[in-house]
């Protein structure tokens, strides 16, 4: 009898919180009508002049960075998809002045020469509860505690990892 009241009790209590969770998903227009696709392009150079008679080092690239974000499928719990690809390339740099350690914007081929160009692209899926994303995948989380390099010629992606995070009034929350 006693399972029989807590599993009463249970129930009531999801149905009653049913509709608190729906009405946060009450703004959702839609997965394809709240659907963003941004393209960025960056022009980036990076110098390294060393005085203490190391020869100085320096990087130069093109990029175009495509993020798309969908909004959310209405219902109780809204589901999406967050996706990037980004191309880089090479406008500027010799074996002689790049291979700096944790700068270097191409890495260099089996003849020690950087690369001409790089890519890379991901997506991560997404699920939202309320005001709350849980998001798995190639992820650029912007958290107090976790947050992507975004300073290089192509932006960091951490991948595949979960995070649980607010949405924004943007509703891109996962990878933004």
């Amino acid at each position: 009898m006693q399972s029989r009241h807590w599993a009463g009790l249970i129930a009531l209590s999801l149905a009653s919180a049913t509709p608190a969770l729906a009405a946060g998903q009450a703004d959702a227009k839609g997965f394809v009508e709240d659907s963003a696709l941004n393209v960025l392009l960056r022009n980036a150079y990076i110098n390294r002049d060393y005085s203490d008679g190391r020869q100085d080092s320096s990087e130069w690239g093109q990029a175009a960075i495509a993020n798309f974000s969908s909004g959310f499928t209405q219902g109780t719990v809204g589901f999406g998809v967050d996706a990037f690809a980004a191309y880089g390339l090479r406008l500027d740099s010799t074996r002689r002045r790049s291979g700096n350690g944790g700068i270097d914007f191409f890495i260099k081929d089996s003849n020690g020469n950087p690369e001409h160009d790089v890519a890379k692209g991901g997506a991560a899926l997404k699920a939202r509860l309320s005001n709350t994303v849980l998001a798995y995948g190639d992820l650029r989380p912007s958290l107090p505690v976790l947050n992507h390099d975004d300073s290089r010629l192509l932006p960091e992606s951490l991948s595949p990892t979960g995070t649980l995070e607010p949405v924004d009034d943007r509703h891109n929350g996962a990878t933004a």
